[in-house]
């Protein structure tokens, strides 16, 4: 287990925070500025929540009070895991630097052996380059959220889930 509370994690390079097939706390954090690898360039994730992909034990995130901004990529990747997030502002994450690619405040991936899912709850995704939140062949609640000025509110793919609850703005996304 892990546990992070009141913190700054800035300027590092291809991941500011990764947990895998681990359970992780995060409460008070900001993870901003993340960086590409220096060799081919890709990536800058703010938060990835990943499976273990010798074992397949799928991550869980708690997240609550934090700021993910100002990263590549992804602000938070969910990949074959679970996280619930409150009270979370992900904002201005930008393209890859090598293919320009993503640039999605919050993305989350599953696959048949290891599902993901995550609960939004009171969550701010705004300025991103492409999706507030992108879901591929994965869940999602949206509860009390605003997902505004990204590309896209909310984009679904390969049979993506998601439930809208009450109190969400969806609002000013090209």
């Amino acid at each position: 287990e892990f546990t992070i509370r009141q913190s700054l994690v800035a300027r590092n390079r291809q991941v500011g925070l990764s947990i895998q097939g681990s359970t992780a706390e995060m409460d008070g954090v900001i993870v901003r500025d993340t960086a590409s690898q220096e060799v081919g360039k890709p990536f800058g994730r703010g938060i990835s929540v990943e499976y273990c992909a010798g074992t397949n034990a799928p991550s869980e995130l708690t997240a609550n009070f934090s700021i993910v901004s100002g990263n590549r990529e992804v602000g938070v990747s969910v990949i074959g895991s679970t996280a619930w997030l409150e009270n979370i502002v992900v904002r201005q994450t930008v393209v890859e630097e090598d293919t320009d690619g993503a640039g999605d405040g919050i993305a989350v991936s599953g696959f048949p052996e290891t599902p993901a899912h995550t609960d939004l709850t009171s969550v701010i995704s705004e300025d991103n380059a492409q999706a507030g939140l992108l879901l591929f062949a994965a869940g999602a609640s949206l509860e009390s959220s605003v997902l505004r000025r990204n590309a896209f509110s909310v984009a679904l793919a390969d049979g993506a889930d998601v439930e809208i609850g009450a109190g969400n703005l969806l609002y000013d996304n090209e």
